[in-house]
This record gives C-alpha cells, structure tokens and sequence, in this order.
C-alpha cells in the first residue's frame, strides 16, 4: 500500500483519455464512497489499511453525488495524478488504460514522458531506502 502510495504521489497529471474516465464514472455511479481524494483523505494504519474518516456513514455518497461527473472522478479521487483528456484522432496525447489498441505512440509517447520519469524517481528513492 505504500508503494502505492508513493507512485501516485509522484505522479501528476497523466493524461488519460476521456471516455476511460466517463465509463468509470458511468459504472460506479451508483457506489458509495466516502472520501473525495483516496490517497490523503482515508484515515491509514501503519499498516496500510484505510477506513473512511468517522462518523463514516454520514460521510458516504454516491459517486454521483460526491464527483458528478468522469471529469471529476479522474482529477480529484486521485489526488491530480491524473487529468481528464479529449483524445486526438490518433488517441496519441492519453492513456486509455484498458489495453485498448486504439492508443498509438512513438517513441515520444504520453507513457514516456508522463510516467518513466516519476518511476525511475521512486526506484531511486526506495534503492536508497534500502
């Protein structure tokens, strides 16, 4: 959970494509969470488990309620690791994150730059951790 953590701490603003954020809105819209921002507004344990800050149940929401939207849900439930983004035709400027084949890239791809750099700056500070 940690590590975890980390990785989404480093990284910020990744562009993702649009309709990955309005699918996952769409299919969770009716779930309940209670905490806006997942990776700083859980209560976390040293040991990695997160409960919802109390009094949880007069916490809780729907997706629907607490982002209203994909754009939302993928910009702030996150923490602004990611950024909601209008693909271009060649879907080469966002992540689609389903293994679609729909995402093109050469070698100046979205993935390089947006998320090599914050994982080699992560492997570097546990490499020293150790």
């Amino acid at each position: 959970m940690r590590i975890i953590f980390l990785i989404f701490s480093f990284t910020v603003e990744v562009p993702v494509c649009s309709e990955i954020c309005d699918q996952w809105f769409d299919a969770c819209k009716d779930d309940r969470i209670c905490v806006e921002n997942v990776l700083e507004d859980y209560n976390f344990t040293v040991h990695g488990e997160n409960f919802c800050p109390a009094p949880a149940n007069k916490s809780c929401k729907t997706y629907q309620e607490m982002y209203r939207n994909g754009k939302n849900l993928c910009e702030k439930m996150w923490a602004g690791s990611y950024k909601y983004t209008i693909p271009n035709a060649a879907y080469s400027n966002c992540l689609m994150m389903d293994g679609s084949s729909k995402q093109v890239g050469g070698s100046e791809g979205v993935i390089n730059k947006a998320t090599i750099a914050p994982l080699q700056l992560l492997l570097f500070v546990v490499a020293i951790m150790l």
